[in-house]
């Protein structure tokens, strides 16, 4: 903006390079969502548009937990019949080798 016009400065340069900037974005619902928000300046709207950007690309939230931890029960490779499996098999082998405690 400064090379563009070098005479002008404060809120009409700001005005006119948001408006640049979100007409250059090429999403047209991430520019209308970032009007919504009426940004005062250039930095404001990139701010705005980078924070709606990854928001956007970020996993669904239920795979968080309400102070976004990822919630690691429904991440995990196992399935809940291989957990009860190696249960009944640990079991299993507790019952046949059941442990020794010395008495010294």
């Amino acid at each position: 903006m400064a090379f563009a016009f070098p005479r002008q400065g404060g809120t009409l340069s700001e005005v006119m390079a948001c408006g640049a900037f979100l007409d250059a974005l090429g999403d047209q619902s991430l520019r209308v969502r970032v009007l919504e928000k009426d940004p005062m300046t250039l930095d404001e709207a990139l701010k705005l548009a980078c924070r709606m950007e990854a928001i956007a690309r970020s996993p669904p939230e239920d795979d968080y937990d309400d102070r976004g931890r990822e919630n690691r029960l429904k991440r995990s490779d196992k399935s809940l019949s291989v957990i009860i499996d190696d249960g009944a098999s640990l079991a299993e082998t507790i019952v046949r080798h059941p442990p020794t405690h010395d008495q010294s």
